[in-house]
């Protein structure tokens, strides 16, 4: 009955963790569904995150075309500049070597010439610079109008591009960021999630483990408990069947000695018997002899007695006149003398056949005694033999039961390790491409932010492109300007 209840307790405790693996398998397939899912939305938010920084590639390279465009304009302009800065010194410097090449009459000539013309001169001179003046005014004001409108209208246009990609990357930059803080505060829950569900297996793991320990010396120590209970047991069963045959081998020993020495007893009293029916047959023959011899010595005196009667009587015949009565006397006295002679014959006849019939029930009596006995050692022994066989035997299957059920809950142990063993690797594996994911998004996350550092690089370069570009329009202005100046002398040196 306690093998059953402690048979029936371990199935109950098997059951009771064979549920909680099920039930442990089960939230740990739940945890991996949801991780898998979100896994899968972090790689859509990946996906359109390298979608967004493709766009941002296509628009640095806009970027850097209008920057190449810019540059090329720049590296027109300033070689213009230097073409025109070229022209116009080789004008200057030719303009300057004319006065001193003539000879002397040109020079008079031209002294003529000048006073004889100067005042036309100075008027045609004067009409030419004021409508010089006016149509350089003209282009000018046109060049610098134009140039003024080109100028805003690339401003405007920068700064609305400025604008809309500080914009777009300001909302870019904050949906970014707030994706990248959602992810990385889901990935810190489910870190921290795991990192609380690894514990919490791992203090679990611990407590099965160690509860399993306690369950296997508990087990164990029971066993050995019920071992040498059930060896005490057995010890004790043996020695008290030992102990029982031995009494009672003891007791049928004793019974068989006291049955053979009663029945050595009665063998001594059926020779007792025997010889005293054999001195009573000798003493009865003897008696019957001395009977046989008395009985014939009084018939001989009987009948010496009868002849002296009937002698007595014939002579007495006349005289007695009892005869008749003498003789029916004397025969009814030999015939009770006969009749008690036979009498004593067959009682003592009966008595030595009763004798001979008890001394024989005796007999098979004894026998029968001892062949009873004989069985009932024999059954007891045989009891004995089936009684520790038995006992032998249970022992036997219930170490066997232990040990299969020990076999059993190691295999069951071992299967449970290696299924964790396998979730283990599993969730291992996960981490690690969370950690993947993690380290792809810091990187995303710091390849935005290079990219918007060289972005902020391409515009300050294209502010130092526009600073530039208004320093050559001055510079251009002032040449211009200078250009004005050589041009009045020219025509000045050309009217004198």
């Amino acid at each position: 009955m306690q093998q059953a209840e402690t048979i029936k307790r371990k199935d109950d405790h098997i059951d009771h963790l064979t549920k909680e693996l099920e039930a442990e398998k089960k939230e740990r397939d739940s945890d991996r569904t949801k991780h898998r899912l979100e896994l899968g939305n972090q790689d859509e938010n990946l996906r359109e995150f390298r979608d967004r920084i493709a766009g941002y590639e296509r628009n640095k390279v806009e970027v850097e075309k209008a920057k190449a465009a810019l540059e090329a304009d720049r590296a027109a302009l300033e070689s213009s500049k230097v073409d025109m800065e070229k022209r116009l010194l080789e004008e200057f410097e030719s303009w300057k070597s004319k006065p001193h090449e003539p000879c002397r009459g040109e020079q008079i000539a031209l002294a003529v010439q000048f006073d004889k013309s100067l005042n036309e001169q100075e008027l045609a001179a004067e009409a030419k610079r004021v409508e010089a003046e006016e149509s350089f005014s003209k282009q000018k004001s046109e060049m610098v109008a134009e140039f003024e409108n080109q100028k805003s209208e690339m401003i405007a246009d920068f700064e609305n591009q400025k604008q809309a990609i500080e914009s777009e990357f300001e909302n870019v930059r904050k949906e970014i960021e707030a994706n990248l803080t959602a992810i990385q505060k889901d990935l810190e829950d489910a870190l921290q999630k795991e990192q609380e569900g690894r514990e919490s297996w791992s203090a679990e793991r611990e407590t099965l483990i160690k509860a399993h320990g306690e369950e296997l010396e508990t087990r164990q120590k029971q066993w050995e408990e019920q071992t040498t209970t059930l060896a005490a047991q057995h010890k004790q069963e043996k020695d008290d069947a030992d102990k029982v045959w031995t009494d009672r081998h003891a007791d049928t020993t004793k019974k068989m000695e006291e049955e053979q020495a009663k029945a050595e007893e009665l063998s001594k009293e059926r020779d007792e018997l025997q010889k005293t029916l054999d001195e009573e047959k000798q003493q009865f023959a003897k008696e019957k002899d001395e009977l046989q011899k008395t009985f014939d010595e009084e018939k001989q005196q009987l009948q010496k007695e009868k002849d002296e009667l009937q002698t007595s009587l014939d002579i007495e015949k006349e005289q007695t006149g009892k005869e008749k009565a003498v003789n029916e006397e004397l025969a009814k006295g030999i015939d009770q003398l006969q009749k008690s002679l036979d009498d004593e014959k067959a009682q003592a006849v009966k008595e030595m056949e009763g004798f001979q019939q008890r001394l024989d029930e005796e007999k098979e009596k004894s026998s029968k005694d001892l062949a009873d006995l004989q069985q009932l050692v024999d059954e007891e022994r045989e009891r004995s033999s089936k009684d520790l066989a038995g006992l032998q035997q249970r022992l036997d299957e219930e170490k066997e039961t232990s040990s299969k059920e020990l076999h059993d809950l190691q295999q069951l142990l071992d299967v449970e390790r290696a299924k964790f063993e396998a979730d283990k690797a599993e969730y291992e594996k996960l981490i690690q491409e969370l950690e993947g994911r993690v380290k792809e998004a810091t990187d995303i996350q710091k390849q935005l932010t290079d990219e918007k550092a060289a972005h902020e690089q391409d515009l300050d370069v294209i502010k130092s492109v526009a600073a530039n570009l208004e320093m050559e329009k001055a510079r251009l202005e002032k040449l211009a300007e200078s250009y004005g100046g050589i041009s009045d002398i020219k025509s000045k040196g050309d009217a004198f």
